[in-house]
């Protein structure tokens, strides 16, 4: 461990196998796992990635969608926080976290995988982190 520097509980064996068998969905739709560690799993699809991750240095996990061709990268964590109207989280339950977005992504899978609705998203939640900031500023 570096000095000063604490790192955040891994996945671990268990957690990675629940997300796995939550993400059976993706690989019926030709997802394959193209890695796993204790920090992340990759499923890649045709032109498509799913990054579901614990972040290492907070208490934070998301999965960023990687539209391959493209270069182009989202989180489908907050997507679905705008699109549910959800932003009260516990980010302390990163297994729970990624289940619930697993979740959102089998619900909503033809508009996640769609890259125009993912820009769209963006600036929806562009628009929310700005009117946050204005509102917290205001009440100052």
């Amino acid at each position: 461990m570096i000095e000063g520097v604490y790192l955040m509980p891994v996945m671990n064996e268990t957690d990675r196998d629940q997300l796995i068998q939550s993400a059976k969905f993706l690989f019926d739709k030709g997802f394959s796992l193209e890695s796993s560690d204790e920090y992340s799993i990759r499923l890649r699809g045709e032109g498509i990635q799913f990054v579901l991750f614990y972040e290492r240095y907070d208490e934070y996990s998301d999965i960023y969608i990687d539209f391959l061709p493209e270069n182009d990268l989202y989180s489908v964590g907050w997507i679905a926080c705008i699109a549910e109207g959800t932003t009260n989280i516990d980010y302390s339950k990163k297994l729970e976290n990624l289940l619930a977005i697993l979740d959102f992504i089998k619900n909503n899978y033809d508009e996640v995988i769609d890259i125009d609705y993912c820009k769209n998203m963006r600036q929806k939640i562009d628009r929310f982190i700005e009117d946050s900031k204005k509102k917290q500023k205001d009440s100052k």
